[in-house]
């Protein structure tokens, strides 16, 4: 991804995330007979989980009602919406509920529906593989496919350590021990710009 120091400033004032189900979390790739795979690598969802535990309110928004989606989001502790016909009224809902303002809230959309949602958060995002206009009006492409990007607007916020330590600790994970001085290393890494996700 191309970062400026712009971009970084939006990265800061982030406080929420909310990510297109279709195209953005998963390749909602239709088959011939009409039904609609929904992959999710494991690493979007943890990243998912870290905006989490870092306090940020996560919502996922679908195209498509899709029992899997939700129970896939009920699993991650995020909130769903799906289906969700007007993604820019989802997060006006949303940012009400939570108390925030448009500007604190990032969006990663993929598809033209996503747009005007997209133009209404402080951040926009894309994937690699998003519609060329949504990539096109995206403040930030990521470089690569899918997935939610939390882990580097974690960085510029310097929440990084604090999200991972949370992380470890909700989910009884073993191996934390290494955490202190791994969070040293990261300790203001938010500050530099022109990372590759």
């Amino acid at each position: 991804m191309t970062e400026t120091t712009q971009v970084a400033g939006k990265m800061r004032a982030v406080a929420a995330l909310v990510v297109a189900a279709d195209g953005a979390l998963t390749d909602g790739r239709p088959t011939l007979d009409g039904q609609v795979s929904a992959r999710v690598a494991r690493p979007d969802r943890t990243g998912l989980e870290l905006a989490r535990a870092a306090g940020w309110p996560v919502l996922v928004v679908g195209g498509d009602e899709s029992a899997g989606l939700a129970n896939w989001c009920a699993a991650a502790g995020v909130e769903c919406v799906a289906p969700c016909a007007d993604p820019l009224a989802a997060v006006g809902a949303f940012a009400q509920q939570h108390g925030l303002q448009a500007d604190q809230v990032a969006y990663l959309g993929a598809d033209l529906g996503d747009l005007p949602a997209m133009a209404a958060c402080g951040l926009s995002a894309a994937p690699a593989d998003g519609a060329l206009w949504v990539r096109r009006e995206a403040a930030l492409v990521l470089a690569l496919p899918g997935g939610a990007g939390a882990e580097r607007v974690l960085e510029c916020r310097d929440l990084v350590a604090p999200a991972v330590q949370a992380w470890f600790s909700a989910g009884g994970r073993a191996g934390g021990e290494w955490l202190p001085t791994w969070a040293e290393s990261v300790s203001g890494q938010g500050a530099k710009i022109g990372f590759r996700r």
